[in-house]
């Protein structure tokens, strides 16, 4: 049997034919990678954003802690303290505030690397070395040790509030 030659028009709707089904390919594959990105936008933008936010303001009340505790040292007697100490614990409770829901994200999220695990459980160790040196120090202030007080808050109190403002400013930049 011999086969005869496609014609020119035959040809050209194969050829035409080949290219929509590629150009139907191409749309398929490029929508399904737009999904991904879509994806990958929704967990930067809402996600690590709300992460992020909330480790800003623990490094704020952080910073803003650690000036309470310089003014503690600082006030030359116990009632000159009593701002200070004040600011303190409003900005511990600003602390707890941040640091709830970000606990809460951790353990309802899929998908928390483990890095960022680490660098909470790194904030969250920092805040633990840190909170009895203050409670400490104010102690001391308070009995009217504040040489003692001053040592403490040079010697131990800030480098742990240099460590904690570390690892904050890490957790954020993995964000």
């Amino acid at each position: 049997m011999t086969t005869k030659p496609l014609s020119t028009g035959a040809r050209l709707a194969i050829g035409y034919g080949a290219v929509i089904l590629l150009m139907i390919a191409l749309a398929v594959l490029a929508a399904a990678r737009a999904g991904q990105i879509e994806q990958l936008l929704f967990r930067i933008d809402d996600v690590n954003g709300i992460k992020q936010r909330y480790a800003v303001e623990l490094r704020s009340s952080v910073r803003d802690r650690a000036i309470a505790v310089r003014d503690v040292a600082l006030a030359p007697d116990p009632a000159a303290a009593a701002a200070p100490i004040g600011r303190l614990k409003t900005q511990a409770d600003a602390y707890a505030r941040a640091a709830s829901p970000l606990d809460a994200l951790f353990h309802e999220l899929p998908g928390i690397l483990p890095e960022e695990r680490e660098a909470l459980g790194a904030i969250k160790e920092q805040e633990k070395r840190a909170r009895p040196l203050v409670e400490r120090m104010v102690a001391l202030h308070a009995l009217g040790e504040t040489q003692e007080a001053r040592a403490l808050l040079a010697q131990q109190v800030a480098p742990a509030f240099v460590d904690w403002q570390a690892s904050l400013a890490r957790f954020i930049e993995l964000e």
